[in-house]
């Protein structure tokens, strides 16, 4: 039975910053689009495919069988969605499910091939998709958050006031103390390094584009709240891993249609390829060319700059750092449940560009009926977590 609480997952705690009349319509509203986007779906497919692989119930059977289990469950996936089309799916969108698939199978067979036997060595998987919820606290006086919202009072038992005097709604939801509001969310793998029996967290991503700047990740809140939920419940919490995944995978080299300078693997800087696949290729398909020196220096290149197909970025929490985390966390919350809070947006490139409610919001800014942009475009579901 889910508890009586007022959750607030850390997806919500980062859209109230950026812009609170878009959290007013997805969290408030419950407004979602009609059509799921694209890279939302690979996601879920690709993460369901590394809780198969991570799970710890299987941690004793072999790498490759792990493997095959998870390639299996991302199509599965991947299929299930298209499926939810329906009998309107046109030619295009099939031929989207299908690249979808082939691109997953590659970059999976790459990540459980070579990324995870050098990367998690040193790892022993303790949960995959682990939910939480942990109450917020003032961190001073101890005294547990309330939230009297709408949807706080629409989940209690109103047989509970009996008394003469709470007859009137009114006066039930003024004597009412309201419900605690609780952090929740699902953290996507949780590890035990071997060597100093701690605890990490880690979190994946995928990207048409891998980032070369990473300080963000310091003040990063999805990840250091989960830190701070494990802090809360009493683990030995070390930090997190944050992984993150080039939407391609190391592909065999072109050949070229003729020999070229004592090469017949083209040495195009622009390829999808990386030095262990590149190698392997060439001494099959041109023993005579690697053994001469013809592709030493582009070797060079690709041992030393050659185009990275994921990151890996570790940082550190000590619990000052998850203390300070945590009284943030507090001070977000009280303001999120304020009943008095003023909704307004929060226009901006970086906040729009992106936004599910890009739309909505101009009608609203020019006075045009952006209701019906609502009723063509979004649908009310439950939270996304709670149809998990």
């Amino acid at each position: 039975m889910k508890q009586l609480v007022h959750e607030i997952h850390v997806s919500e705690i980062r859209l109230f910053k950026k812009c609170r009349f878009a959290h007013q319509m997805k969290f408030v509203g419950m407004l979602y689009p009609k059509i799921t986007a694209k890279p939302l779906e690979f996601g879920t497919a690709f993460h369901a495919a590394k809780q198969v692989f991570y799970d710890p119930q299987t941690n004793g059977y072999p790498a490759d069988a792990r493997k095959e289990l998870a390639i299996l469950k991302f199509v599965e996936v991947c299929k299930a969605q298209e499926e939810e089309l329906g009998s309107g799916i046109t030619i295009e969108q099939r031929m989207d499910y299908q690249e979808r698939i082939e691109l997953g199978m590659g970059m999976l067979e790459y990540y459980f091939g070579t990324v995870a036997p050098v990367e998690d060595i040193n790892y022993e998987s303790l949960a995959v998709e682990q939910t939480f919820s942990v109450p917020i606290v003032n961190p001073d006086t101890k005294e547990p958050l309330m939230c009297k919202c709408d949807r706080c009072w629409a989940k209690i038992d109103q047989t509970d006031f009996d008394e003469d005097e709470l007859r009137t709604e009114a006066a039930r939801r003024n004597y009412w103390d309201g419900l605690p509001v609780h952090l929740e969310g699902q953290i996507d793998l949780i590890l035990r390094d071997k060597r100093t029996n701690k605890i990490w967290i880690l979190d994946w991503k995928t990207t048409a584009r891998l980032m070369d700047k990473w300080e963000w990740l310091e003040l990063d809140e999805q990840v250091t709240n989960y830190a701070v939920a494990l802090w809360l419940l009493g683990k030995d919490v070390a930090g997190f891993i944050y992984h993150e995944a080039l939407k391609t995978f190391p592909k065999p080299p072109s050949r070229n249609k003729s020999k070229r300078m004592g090469r017949w693997y083209s040495v195009d800087k622009n390829q999808d390829t990386d030095y262990d696949m590149y190698v392997d290729e060439i001494s099959l398909g041109d023993a005579e060319g690697l053994e001469s020196g013809a592709y030493d220096e582009f070797l060079d290149w690709l041992r030393d700059n050659g185009k990275p197909f994921y990151h890996r970025e570790t940082i550190r929490r000590n619990n000052e750092q998850l203390a300070i985390a945590y009284k943030d966390l507090y001070d977000t919350a009280r303001e999120m449940v304020n009943p008095l809070k003023v909704i307004y947006p929060s226009p901006g490139k970086f906040n729009c560009t992106y936004c599910e409610f890009l739309q909505v919001c101009i009608g609203r800014a020019t006075g045009a009926d952006y209701q019906y942009t609502i009723d063509t475009m979004f649908e009310q579901k439950a939270p996304y977590y709670e149809r998990r």
